[in-house]
């Protein structure tokens, strides 16, 4: 009885701790997406003032092309990489960590090259097919530059969450969305519509820098990996990527052709009220389920085997 009233005891002081800790990686990712919201409320905000709804969905659509890029580029490695670090980071091997580690660096860079060079090859027809016109041909590459940082960042943000370090994740999303912010609206305001491309590729590119400065500072295990490990690794992260990729290409695919609808009926100006309206009702109201899911799904990852 001693015995078994010790081990009862033991398992809910486990359960105890495992609440707590859900509790406050979902208050620090909730906390930091109140903030990212904040940020985008006031960066969005100004550009309206700028450039009015007109400005607002453009902006949107060039998102929206970059998303499809990067999601169709980006083969769902970062949600498969999360899995894999995490688990490895379970069984607490640590060349095993680094290992992985490695090869998701590797994948990433090959695949942000190839994201920024598949959406500059089509940036005529994308332009044509979206504006029916050549005019946005230049802004669509620069959405290039974005797809390529949005894809390195991916990677360096799969490590974080792989490895759980919500703290990190929740300062990062706080301080992409403040340099964000700073760095667009004054952008716009100096170039107008032409600078919403490059406003949002120079926000990308903070958001890579603040991710690999928080990443750089993980010890990781020394060790080369093979040509066998990295073939393996790649083929168990592709796996799962591609059907995450396949997931993901549905949400996206269907944001831009609502996006592309919304502009051949009713205009750029209306489909800048339609990016405020599915802000607002849409992506903000889920933040809360997010920042359960930051946490839950590496630490599912770990306790799964």
């Amino acid at each position: 009885m001693p015995e078994a009233a010790a081990t009862a005891a033991a398992a809910d002081g486990v359960r105890r701790s495992s609440y707590g800790q859900i509790l406050r990686s979902t208050a620090l990712i909730g906390g930091s997406s109140l903030v990212n919201i904040a940020f985008s409320v006031l960066r969005m905000k100004a550009i309206a003032l700028l450039l009015g709804p007109g400005g607002v969905g453009l902006m949107s659509l060039y998102s929206s092309m970059a998303d499809l890029a990067q999601t169709v580029a980006g083969l769902g490695i970062q949600a498969s990489a999360v899995r894999q670090i995490a688990e490895a980071a379970g069984t607490e091997d640590h060349r095993r960590v680094a290992r992985t580690v490695t090869v998701l660096k590797r994948i990433a860079i090959g695949l942000a090259i190839l994201g920024a060079l598949l959406l500059a090859a089509l940036s005529v027809p994308l332009s044509v097919l979206t504006f029916g016109d050549r005019a946005h041909v230049g802004g669509i590459a620069v959405m290039s530059l974005a797809v390529f940082f949005g894809l390195l960042s991916a990677a360096q943000l799969a490590l974080l969450q792989g490895l759980r370090r919500i703290g990190d994740l929740a300062r990062v999303s706080m301080l992409s969305a403040c340099f964000g912010a700073l760095i667009a609206v004054p952008i716009v305001y100096l170039f107008g519509e032409d600078g919403v491309a490059p406003a949002l590729a120079a926000s990308a590119a903070a958001t890579l820098a603040i991710s690999w400065w928080h990443s750089a500072g993980i010890a990781l295990a020394p060790g080369r990996v093979s040509l066998r490990e990295l073939r393996a690794e790649t083929a168990e992260m592709l796996k799962l990527g591609v059907v995450f990729m396949a997931s993901g290409l549905l949400t996206v695919g269907t944001a831009y052709a609502i996006r592309l609808i919304v502009l051949r009926l009713e205009g750029v100006d209306a489909a800048g009220l339609y990016q405020a309206a599915w802000a607002l009702g849409g992506l903000y109201a889920g933040f809360i389920l997010q920042a359960m899911g930051t946490d839950f799904y590496p630490r599912l990852t770990e306790a799964a085997r």
